[in-house]
């Protein structure tokens, strides 16, 4: 299904060509019916007017200049801030990323829709900031309830825009808040908040389901979908390796690389491939180094390494064939929305 921001735009028709279906209409040559008609027609073959590479980074600087301006200000003032006032400012600067993205959103040219989505992630992180703000800075303090109080705001603020511009910065927005408050659920009603365990189990999970989401379309882009819980469900398990129970870190991380290792052929995605062999040597290696170093010795414990390397190279490889029919997927992994 297509969505609101990818659907070809009404492009307005050069001036002599308007001028020319109004004089022919006035002049009973044609009538109005068939002067639309012309209109769609040539309206369908306008190419988009488009801004340069260079101006559209210009664009993405500048954005960013005026950000850490405003932010690098507001941590000067901060003490000087009443609590309102400390809510306010980055509330004010999200409605202004919010409504200059509207407008950006507009027009016909790609660039300004993509600067217009990347302005929409900074508006949700904004939000994030003014309610974490609002929630630290009262005088009941934080809570365990106040992570969860954030992301839920900022999931649903970003919920709607990503329902809007359903792009790469957008759902990294989403992606981001779904995190949080997955998160302050855990600190909220776990009983072990401290635990590892509690957040590495669930953010393991987010990042299957979006991989799920990304392959049934249900989340778009889709290979942003794909990269954004690959990476996540290979990366979190890692955070068991500190525990006293690390062999679940590597049992766990290496069942999710094998997963997506194989799941890649089907996706047809050759970044979940990269990641996923990368995410298995990295856990094959983990496994060596900590449990055979000391019972084979250094150098036959990176023989055994090398050898991992080579394999895991040698099954991607022969696993890529099936993936290369996902080539604009790779390329364009984490860019704009769907044309």
């Amino acid at each position: 299904m297509r969505t609101p921001t990818t659907e070809r735009r009404r492009v307005a028709l050069p001036d002599h060509l308007q001028e020319h279906l109004s004089d022919w209409v006035d002049h009973q040559l044609l009538d109005p019916g068939e002067a639309e008609r012309i209109g769609d027609y040539e309206r369908a073959h306008v190419e988009p007017r488009r801004i340069s590479a260079v101006a559209e980074i210009v664009g993405y600087v500048g954005a960013l200049l005026v950000l850490a301006a405003g932010g690098s200000l507001y941590a000067q003032q901060w003490e000087h801030l009443g609590h309102w006032t400390r809510i306010a400012a980055p509330a004010v600067a999200a409605i202004a990323a919010l409504l200059t993205g509207v407008v950006l959103m507009r027009s016909d040219d790609l660039s300004f829709r993509r600067l217009a989505a990347v302005l929409w992630m900074l508006s949700v992180g904004l939000v994030a900031g003014a309610t974490s703000v609002a929630v630290i800075d009262s005088p009941s303090g934080a809570s365990d309830a106040s992570l969860f109080v954030v992301g839920s705001i900022a999931l649903a603020y970003g919920a709607v825009l990503y329902g809007f511009c359903k792009q790469a910065t957008t759902q990294f927005a989403m992606f981001a808040a779904v995190i949080a408050t997955v998160s302050g659920v855990v600190l909220w009603v776990s009983p072990e908040p401290n635990a590892p365990l509690w957040f590495v189990l669930p953010l393991t999970a987010i990042g299957i389901v979006w991989v799920a989401a990304g392959a049934a379309s249900a989340l778009v882009p889709r290979s942003t979908a794909l990269v954004l819980g690959s990476a996540l469900a290979l990366y979190v398990p890692q955070f068991l390796v500190g525990t006293s129970t690390p062999w679940v870190a590597f049992v766990l991380g290496l069942a999710v690389a094998v997963g997506l290792l194989v799941a890649s052929t089907w996706l047809r995605s050759t970044p979940v491939l990269i990641l996923s062999a990368i995410g298995l040597f990295g856990y094959l290696v983990g496994v060596i180094a900590r449990y055979l170093s000391d019972k084979v010795g250094a150098p036959l414990a990176l023989l055994l390494s090398g050898i991992v390397l080579l394999g895991v190279a040698l099954g991607a490889s022969r696993l890529q064939r099936f993936t290369r029919r996902d080539g604009e997927h790779a390329t364009g992994a984490l860019g704009s929305g769907e044309a």
